[in-house]
């Protein structure tokens, strides 16, 4: 009976969304897809529906908010922009302390979103309408440049750094509350589980590690990638993940198994991995590289189903909105697609 109702408010929600497209002039495809499950990925066949313009350096990094509806992008043109990606409509500009950006977030409930990089320090701003300098909070601690920052909470976050560490923070108190050090080189990348008490890191040693974040050491230590670990990706039902690699595949590891399940990799293609997702039926993996397209993969036959076509330089960054209506790239090239 709970499901019903739920399918029925997520119609009317639907409904709404398309009046208010039509009456706008928007493009309703946009609006309203993907209110259910996966949605927009149940006929693929993903287009362009959306190009955000407005960055004049590279796009390192962008995070999807909790409501599907708006991004956080971070530049090395030192500005840090949230935009609302169904009416591609600039919503706050932030100017950065420092442009050499490597990561952002944006936080569970939306209230904040942060930016880190090669100065070493996690910036931290209130989101709001308009320009903006003012830094809610700074974190710093890391030795080494923080390759992500990820927020668990409105109170807490992970970060990896190049001091071959990740760490938990307390954000109120700008403090360290746990590190994690069993990595022998740069840590890449970080995904949280859906529980947010398992974490999975990826670094250059070429292994990725699962964590408790309750626990100093880490769960399981996986191997078979034979370059850095740049991207990592937790599976819907947090019991499997995702890997991508300078070695030009994508890796699917279960880690109740504690083994690895498929590897996609095309063949003549060596191109390291820059970024990888799952869809949140977890059918379909969405893999970025250092030059090319975005390839679609199925995750049970390791078969392209897609290719996304449309930026002119690297794809820094894919992600999923968090209820599945869209995927999301970002690049080099200055511009961010949304795609649906």
């Amino acid at each position: 009976m709970d499901d019903t109702a739920q399918e029925i408010e997520d119609l009317r929600a639907r409904v709404k969304d398309m009046k208010f497209a039509l009456v706008e002039g928007k493009d309703a495809d946009l609006v309203s897809v993907g209110k259910g499950r996966d949605h927009e990925l149940m006929r693929l066949g993903l287009k362009s529906r959306r190009r955000l313009e407005g960055h004049f350096g590279k796009i390192y990094a962008f995070h999807w908010g909790p409501d599907s509806t708006n991004v956080v992008s971070a530049s090395q043109d030192g500005n840090m922009f949230v935009w609302n990606a169904v009416y591609a409509l600039k919503m706050q500009g932030i100017t950065l302390r420092s442009s050499w950006v490597m990561s952002c977030g944006y936080s569970p409930q939306g209230r904040y979103v942060a930016t880190a990089g090669l100065d070493n320090v996690v910036w931290i701003y209130e989101v709001k309408e308009g320009a903006t300098e003012d830094v809610h909070c700074e974190l710093s601690g890391h030795e080494g440049y923080i390759s992500s920052c990820t927020f668990i909470s409105e109170e807490q976050m992970l970060t990896t750094s190049g001091d071959c560490s990740a760490a938990l923070w307390d954000i109120n108190n700008r403090k360290v509350l746990r590190e994690y050090t069993e990595h022998n080189l740069d840590v890449n990348c970080c995904a949280v589980g859906p529980n947010n008490n398992i974490f999975v890191t990826g670094s250059c040693d070429s292994t990725s590690k699962v964590w408790d974040i309750r626990e100093a050491r880490s769960i399981r230590t996986f191997v078979g990638h034979e370059s850095d670990v740049n991207a990592v990706a937790f599976f819907p039902d947090g019991n499997a993940f995702v890997s991508g690699s300078d070695d030009a595949t994508c890796r699917l590891f279960d880690i109740r198994a504690y083994g690895q399940l498929n590897k996609y990799f095309e063949e003549g293609h060596f191109c390291g991995v820059t970024s990888a997702a799952i869809s949140n039926s977890g059918k379909y993996l969405f893999a970025s590289y250092d030059t090319g397209p975005v390839y679609v993969w199925d995750t049970v036959k390791a078969d392209t189903v897609q290719t996304l076509e449309g930026h002119e330089k690297r794809v820094s960054r894919v992600r999923v909105a968090p209820d599945g209506s869209a995927v999301c790239t970002a690049s080099w090239d200055t511009s961010l697609i949304v795609w649906a």
